[in-house]
């Protein structure tokens, strides 16, 4: 079963060890968790999923001494929802999530925090996306990543596809000229949002291999980044071996000294 843990300090140096995992329900997994900030006090949300309906939603929770209070339901659909990037631009807050399942990007915009949301607009009309964010880089040039199914046997695991976008409205949406810039499920799908590390940028991936889903945890430094070429390298692989019975680790956001990553146990337990 998929859980959250809830860190101080930097990810890349911190000692996962000490991490202690969030209790779920039975019935749940918890995962893709992703930090946001409202008035001083910080959020986590994040991927519930049902064993019952077979469906995840969108729920958040209060961080307190890293530990999670208060889960509330946030977006619940007759579809499947994860990934909820959250983030503020312009004063106004605004949530992708996954919604692959409904053949689409959609963005919602909040109206009252942290569950009362619009949609926003969407995007790829007709296509199974997951796991998009933005990325502003230090020319203020707006970056989309997501992964893609572009074929009824293919997954969304093997490509990592980068656009050029002007706004959040995706008037202008320009393929990056490498589409897809990585093909490759050891390391294309995203594994949480781009991060600054000692002044240097990385993106977090997922490691699928051996037929397991999130067997690992990468961080790739960006090399280059243009319309017309993408260069990232792969500097750390964290494995799931920091606690007992952990098998997996697929996901990292982080901000303010706290980050969160998402782990899964062993059933057994």
């Amino acid at each position: 079963y998929w859980t959250v843990f809830i860190g101080k300090g930097n990810f890349m140096d911190a000692d996962l060890s000490k991490l202690e995992a969030v209790k779920v329900p039975s019935d749940e997994f918890w995962a893709d968790p992703f930090l946001f900030k409202f008035k001083n006090k910080y959020f986590v949300f994040f991927e519930n999923y049902s064993y019952i309906t077979k469906r995840g939603k969108i729920c958040c929770g209060k961080v307190e001494d890293y530990k999670l209070k208060d889960v509330i339901d946030v977006l619940d659909f007759d579809y499947h929802l994860s990934y909820p990037y959250i983030f503020e631009e312009d004063g106004d807050i605004y949530m992708m999530p996954e919604t692959g399942e409904n053949n689409r990007l959609e963005i919602y915009k909040c109206i009252s925090f942290p569950n009362n949301w619009e949609l926003f607009t969407t995007a790829f009309e007709g296509e199974n996306v997951a796991d998009a964010f933005f990325y502003n880089d230090l020319e203020e040039q707006k970056w989309l990543f997501l992964n893609k199914v572009i074929s009824p046997k293919a997954d969304r695991t093997s490509e990592l596809y980068i656009y050029k976008v002007d706004s959040l409205k995706f008037n202008t949406l320009i393929p990056h000229k490498q589409n897809p810039v990585i093909i490759d499920s050891r390391v294309a799908r995203n594994g949480g949002t781009i991060f600054k590390y000692q002044d240097k940028a990385y993106r977090p991936s997922q490691s699928n291999t051996d037929g397991v889903y999130g067997k690992a945890l990468n961080i790739n430094q960006i090399k280059k980044l243009t319309i017309d070429e993408y260069k990232e390298e792969t500097i750390k692989k964290v494995k799931p071996n920091f606690q007992k019975d952990l098998v997996s680790i697929h996901h990292l956001h982080q901000m303010d000294g706290i980050f969160v990553v998402d782990g899964a146990f062993k059933d057994t337990l």
